[in-house]
């Protein structure tokens, strides 16, 4: 026999839209789904799939059910079958049967008891007792309403020693059911147990079924840590449950997004502010259960975290999970010293609105934090940040997705896209080959260099230079209205004919060669002398060259910016963003303008 509260889990784990959406074409409509029905042949769609229930029915021929229904009817196979198969993918362990499975179910329901009496007395100490008015004043002093407190049930755990575990034994709950539950524990050498929580606001914790599962403590002053959460029971897996969920799936489904959050009083704060649809993990990353579990009310994800280094990284840690189950993410970094709840107490709806929307794709985010990890300045540096891109996508199934992925990385690190996205292909199967094997990245990415190309226009003026030395005044004058000499060729030469310039003021092509010593360069300037070109209009051929240089200059600019505006709408500087675009629309004004000037005659 299974476990009911495993069978609970497994249901509550496996968002129903996405299952069948394997087998039907499903719309949202609203915060459900609707579709042809699998089970009878029908043209307009009465089969709908309620997100919050977790369940399926049809208008047309009434079937309907859960998940398990579902398996039992399209996939022949037993409901105890269903159970395993699903848990097996959810890395659910289902205890073998045995004797002691009625037994456990049963303490369990003891423990759930326990939990919800608890919260009744933690409620009294808060609202009735008096020690609770220090409670009381901290929350109301952090700006919370009482409407508010009263909704999440917050409560207040007394400073004694063991208040709570006289009370519940009192009310004649067993010690070892009160330490079962995590709200006691033994002390050292002793038999004498003591309250896990005390002097600290309670926060009660719920599953998706509303049961009372476990508990948060913050403390109210800076003694002791901030939180204390309830150890992990027979009913409470902090991999398993969102502190929130209980009291936000409506609002999320209906508006199909989840934020997620670091903290009890994020979720609160936020909902208080008019935004019912954060959930926030309990003292643990975020899990694959987690997101599974969302994703049953949502395609959409918020990261609303601290702007700090732990919350980069555990956003980052988050990334490639909400990226495989398919949601559709961006991240909200907040200001230094600024957490979710500040913003909920001090910011209006207009301003919480605006920084929501100018939050970044989670895929943007992913990329700038590990490109702000690595030092790109050199060719390793790039080839380092692409591997660390290749390891965050390792195994992930979505191809045109990791393509898109790759050509961002490249453009980030000034790479060539389609070389780039060529050598993740090649390391992607290569690791598909050899799992266990690390695959060198082949180093592709190399700056084309000018020194190969004849024709460049930096190297021709030069040369024409060589022949004609009263051209230098002018070089001069271009020079220093930012004419730039890049190639290495073109500089040599240059750095030769200024001697001469120092030494004589003039020079013949004959001077040229006797002083220069690289062999490629002298034979082109030993052929050209013999055609006599550069005796012919050379100072038309001297204005066609710098004319040329300028464009190309202009070109090279603009090209180099618009890689530094993809960096920047990955960044998400959007003051950056628009200085960029008015300088690159300068720019190409001003090739446009060079493009059309007449050549002088």
């Amino acid at each position: 026999m299974v476990p009911p509260e495993i069978i609970d889990r497994v249901r509550d784990s496996v968002p129903l839209a996405d299952y069948i959406g394997k087998d039907v074409k499903l719309t949202r409509s609203g915060s459900n789904f609707k579709g042809l029905c699998p089970f009878h042949n029908e043209k307009t769609p009465s089969f709908v799939i309620y997100t919050q229930d977790n369940r399926y029915h049809c208008f047309g021929c009434g079937e309907h059910g859960d998940i398990y229904r579902y398996m039992k009817e399209k996939e022949g196979i037993s409901f105890i079958d269903a159970v395993e198969k699903l848990a097996k993918s959810l890395g659910i362990e289902i205890p073998r049967e045995n004797n002691n499975n009625s037994a456990a179910a049963e303490y369990n329901k003891k423990i759930l008891n326990l939990n919800n009496h608890s919260l009744e007395i933690f409620r009294y100490n808060l609202k009735v007792f008096p020690p609770g008015k220090k409670a009381m004043k901290y929350l109301t002093g952090r700006g919370l309403t009482l409407e508010t407190i009263d909704y999440f049930k917050l409560g207040y755990a007394l400073s004694g020693w063991d208040n709570l575990v006289k009370r519940l034994v009192q009310e004649k709950f067993q010690e070892k059911t009160i330490i079962a539950s995590g709200l006691a524990r033994n002390k050292e050498k002793t038999s004498r147990i003591y309250d896990y929580f005390r002097d600290r606001v309670i926060f009660p914790i719920y599953n998706e079924r509303n049961d009372v599962v476990a508990f948060g403590g913050r403390v109210m002053d800076d003694g002791g840590p901030k939180y204390l959460n309830s150890p992990e029971t027979p009913v409470f897996q902090k991999r398993f449950n969102l502190y929130g969920l209980n009291f936000s799936k409506t609002s999320i489904s209906k508006n199909n997004v989840a934020w997620i959050v670091e903290g009890y009083l994020d979720v609160i704060g936020l909902a208080q502010a008019g935004y019912p649809v954060a959930v926030a993990p309990l003292g643990t990353s975020l899990t694959e259960n987690h997101l599974k579990s969302l994703k049953k009310y949502a395609k959409r994800l918020v990261f609303l975290f601290d702007g700090d280094t732990a919350g980069r990284k555990a956003v980052f840690k988050s990334a490639r999970t909400a990226l495989d189950i398919g949601f559709e993410s961006k991240v909200v970094l907040l200001p230094d010293n600024t957490d979710a709840f500040d913003l909920s107490i001090s910011s209006s709806k207009k301003e919480i609105n605006s920084m929501i929307k100018k939050g970044i794709p989670l895929i943007d985010f992913v990329l700038n934090h590990i490109y702000k990890d690595t030092d790109t300045s050199s060719i390793e540096g790039k080839l380092l940040f692409l591997q660390k891109v290749y390891d965050f996508l390792m195994d992930y199934d979505n191809h045109s997705s990791a393509s898109l992925i790759i050509k961002k990385a490249a453009i980030l690190c000034g790479v060539d896209p389609e070389e780039a996205l060529a050598d993740y292909k090649n390391f992607r199967d290569q690791t598909i080959k050899n799992k266990f094997q690390k695959v060198p990245i082949i180093t592709k990415f190399e700056t084309k260099d000018q020194n190969n190309r004849k024709d460049s226009f930096d190297f021709y003026l030069m040369r024409l230079l060589c022949f004609n030395s009263e051209l230098w005044g002018k070089l001069n004058s271009e020079l220093n209205t930012g004419l730039m000499i890049e190639d290495s060729r073109a500089v040599y030469l240059m750095s030769v004919l200024k001697s001469f310039y120092k030494q004589k003021g003039n020079w013949t092509v004959d001077d040229v060669l006797k002083q220069i010593n690289q062999p490629l360069i002298s034979d082109i300037l030993i052929k050209e002398k013999s055609t006599g070109n550069y005796n012919k209009e050379f100072e038309k051929q001297f204005e066609d060259a710098v004319q040329r240089l300028r464009i190309n200059s202009c070109r090279r600019k603009r090209i180099f910016m618009f890689q530094e505006l993809q960096k920047l709408k990955i960044t998400g500087d959007t003051e950056e963003i628009k200085k960029m675009q008015k300088s690159i629309l300068s720019l190409r004004r001003e090739e446009e303008a060079l493009l059309h000037k007449p050549h002088q005659k």
